[in-house]
């Protein structure tokens, strides 16, 4: 689903069997080359579409990546900000997962 930044859904994707990946039912859809044509166009993603966020990291964010056990507090601390900042930055679209669940 794709929701605007006040929660009201924008476009819901065809239903497609559990074990199909976020970011290949996005591609199947079309909406990679909507992106695509539509430069302007931002999204915030979860973690389903870090390769999304790859190839587009001007126009689609992901939550940063868990970091390794080894990684320095510096890159821990970074972490444990960002993943504290993520339920407020997707609250509007769970509010809209929500709606169509109902």
């Amino acid at each position: 689903m794709i929701s605007d930044e006040q929660g009201r859904e924008l476009w819901l994707g065809a239903i497609r069997p559990g074990r199909t990946h976020d970011v290949t039912a996005v591609r199947t859809e079309g909406r990679e080359e909507q992106l695509r044509l539509h430069p302007n166009v931002k999204a915030e993603v979860d973690s389903g579409y870090a390769g999304l966020a790859r190839d587009f990291p001007g126009q689609v964010s992901a939550p940063p990546r868990k970091p390794a056990t080894d990684a320095g507090p510096s890159e821990r601390n970074f972490y444990g900000h960002a993943f504290r900042r993520e339920p407020q930055r997707r609250i509007t679209v769970e509010h809209a997962n929500t709606e169509v669940e109902q």
